[in-house]
């Protein structure tokens, strides 16, 4: 596998994730965790090679359930019962203000669920006793040039949960899991089949500084 992009610990790889996780998690010899943000199944346009039905969602929640590592998956209000695997535990992304502009639901959803897969033992002994609900404001799509975009702040926090030396986000997007991994000083592997959004996650890890701020 040729990466896409490759420096300081964090590695992109432009593809299918079905055929690249695989490879990549045998590669790894450290511990690794998931961070997954697949396409929700909402009818979002991500680009020609990527689908977001409920298919594509159940398919990729059943890859990163079946990885056997430590895995969050993130994912709309609308597909909570529609998982596939039933997750050993679901956070709150607590979005304020979110959607606040959105008709099409009799009810404003101003969260979304996080599941988590394979996650085992007594995580406060490692990193301390954190909530599961995290509280931060939603980014615009315009802003990372991406339609479902996700905050630095929450990406760390995740990261700091599972607590491994890599992090693995099968589909990364404009790369914010990678950016936050690499301002937390963490290795960190992306997987993403749209091109686009490969050089968009480069350039914004060519811009970022080992300097994350305003994560607790």
């Amino acid at each position: 596998m040729k990466p896409y992009y490759e420096e300081a610990g964090i590695t992109i790889y432009h593809g299918d994730c079905r055929e690249i996780l695989p490879a990549a998690i045998a590669s790894l010899d450290l511990p690794s965790c998931i961070i997954a943000d697949p396409p929700y199944g909402v009818g979002k346009d991500y680009g020609e090679g990527s689908k977001d039905d409920l298919a594509t969602f159940q398919w990729a929640v059943e890859l990163v359930a079946d990885a056997g590592l430590p895995a969050s998956v993130h994912m709309s209000v609308s597909r909570l019962y529609d998982l596939p695997r039933r997750p050993q535990w679901t956070a709150v992304w607590n979005k304020p203000l979110g959607m606040s502009g959105l008709i099409a639901y009799p009810i404003y959803p101003h969260w979304e669920p996080i599941a988590f897969y394979n996650i085992k033992g007594d995580y406060a002994g490692n990193n301390g006793h954190r909530s599961d609900v995290y509280e931060f404001m939603p980014i615009r799509a315009d802003k990372e040039g991406h339609p479902t975009p996700k905050p630095e702040g929450l990406a760390a926090e995740l990261i700091r949960f599972f607590n491994t030396y890599v992090v693995i986000d099968p589909f990364s997007g404009s790369g914010t899991t990678l950016v936050a991994a690499k301002n937390l000083r963490y290795s960190a592997v992306g997987i993403e089949i749209e091109e686009k959004y490969c050089e968009i996650a480069a350039n914004r890890l060519r811009q970022s500084v080992l300097n994350f701020e305003g994560v607790a």
